[in-house]
């Protein structure tokens, strides 16, 4: 069954068949690709119970199956689950284990910096925000190659950064581009047309966004 490691329902049944199924993975990595999907199924239904388990996975995952290419990702997904059970204090900590582990390998990304940077912004953690600013500072290079969505995300960003410095031009100029990003309708990719566009709007950083820039100023501008 190619879903064994795609589960919604947890037990204690079904842990025991799913580390069974995992065992007998020879294929190098998979074991850690397999845990962190499971712990991902698990998360993704967001009842307390269920984050608790995605979060044993991923305990697993780091001691027992630490695959470089998995581990920036599971670090995140760690910081998820725990943002998810509001304990914000052990996620920032997740948030910045994610980060670096993406610093020491990048060949392995899942764009740890951008939401460590959403996170702290969202939640105005001042005391972050010059780590943000050079983790921007750090990745500019990489924006053209960037996704819509993450573009977006890392124009909101900047903007409350600028703003936080009473940069309130930057700041404008910032929002106004990641207003527009959320716009969009097409990914620019000839096959793959939703690739990568910005699903949510409904939060507060998006909210702050839409006041700095008024509605007459607003334009496309990615």
């Amino acid at each position: 069954m190619a879903d064994w490691f795609r589960s919604r329902a947890w037990s204690p049944e079904r842990r025991d068949a799913f580390f069974k199924r995992l065992n007998r993975v020879r294929k190098p990595g998979a074991q850690a690709q397999y845990v962190r999907i499971q712990a991902y199924y698990l998360f993704d239904r967001r009842s307390p119970r269920k984050l608790q388990a995605a979060l044993e996975l991923l305990d697993d995952l780091f001691t027992k199956y630490p695959d470089p290419a998995e581990l920036a990702a599971g670090f995140l997904l760690r910081a998820d689950c725990l943002v998810a059970l509001g304990r914000d204090e052990e996620a920032l900590s997740a948030f910045r284990q994610a980060v670096q582990t993406e610093l020491d390998e990048p060949t392995y990304h899942c764009f740890a910096w951008l939401h460590f940077g959403w996170f702290v912004v969202e939640r105005s953690l001042g005391d972050r925000y010059l780590e943000v600013r050079k983790l921007l500072a750090t990745y500019r290079k990489e924006y053209g190659d960037l996704l819509i969505k993450h573009k977006y995300m890392f124009n909101a960003i900047a903007a409350l950064l600028a703003h936080d410095q009473g940069k309130r031009a930057r700041a404008r100029i910032h929002a106004a581009r990641a207003l527009a990003l959320a716009k969009e309708k097409h990914s620019g990719f000839a096959y793959h047309p939703t690739v990568g566009l910005v699903q949510n709007t409904k939060n507060s950083v998006h909210a702050r966004l839409e006041k700095f820039v008024p509605k007459s100023a607003r334009k496309k501008d990615s």
